[in-house]
């Protein structure tokens, strides 16, 4: 099982979910969303976008949701996904999936001042080969907060994968991945207030993970930190980019 990223504050559900978990809850910004480029460095080739076709049919579906309304009569929902793999349900899957949202993002959370704090969930995923990508975004109710968390599954065996071995199946080495994001992440940090040091140094499996964009395309999730003496100094923010457009799809 691999070791759990840095910036996870709870156990995951099981070694169906643990594996392959990435870019977590670390208490980070998500105020700053600019426009992101749509074109990097092609210093290092990312391979063709078109992806290899899948033996398997694949769905995922709402498997439920929750449901919160607050004194103001604002409602939020959260929703969990239901991976169909060949018609039938990935029951493991889904279960780890939805059990660890619910505790480590309730949408209610009772403050020692007495008013109600919480999360809300939603996801996308894709499908390159026989690989399937779970993306969780994650939404604070009472603030800017957000962040995205990603899930890796081989579809022959409905078990999490490696990220080294994602990226392999992708086509690339490790280094060629990790160079591609840190492309992206330096015309990212343009014209903003971050610490790109920072950002560039924690480029590795601890601190990144890859995804399948919903278009079957790679795509890498990252974050990127604050520059100390800024509003958010010493958070990050993380996303989800198309590794060959910069493109966030997350």
């Amino acid at each position: 099982m691999k070791a759990l990223k840095i910036f996870m504050t709870a156990g995951l559900a099981g070694a169906v979910i643990a594996a392959s978990a990435g870019c977590a809850n670390y208490n980070q910004a998500g105020t700053d969303k600019p426009e992101i480029a749509t074109t990097v460095n092609e210093s290092v080739e990312a391979p063709a976008t078109e992806a290899p076709a899948t033996q398997h049919d694949v769905k995922v579906e709402d498997l439920s949701q929750t449901t919160y309304t607050d004194d103001y009569n604002n409602t939020y929902t959260s929703v969990y996904p239901k991976l169909i793999v060949d018609g039938k349900e990935a029951t493991e899957i889904n279960e780890a999936l939805a059990n660890y949202i619910l505790k480590t993002y309730p949408m209610q959370i009772k403050t020692d001042y007495g008013y109600t704090e919480g999360h809300k969930t939603g996801y996308k995923w894709g499908v390159r080969g026989n690989v399937v990508s779970i993306v969780i975004h994650i939404s604070s109710l009472d603030s800017d907060y957000y962040t995205n968390e990603v899930y890796n599954y081989d579809l022959d065996t409905l078990k999490a994968i490696d990220d080294s071995e994602v990226v392999k199946r992708f086509g690339m080495t490790d280094d060629d991945f990790f160079a591609k994001t840190k492309e992206i992440l330096k015309k990212e940090s343009e014209g903003r207030d971050l610490d790109l040091e920072k950002t560039l140094a924690a480029v590795n499996y601890d601190n990144i993970t890859p995804a399948v964009t919903p278009d079957g395309n790679i795509g890498v999730a990252a974050g990127i930190y604050y520059a100390p003496d800024s509003q958010f100094g010493g958070m990050v923010s993380v996303s989800c980019y198309d590794l060959n457009t910069a493109e966030r799809f997350a």
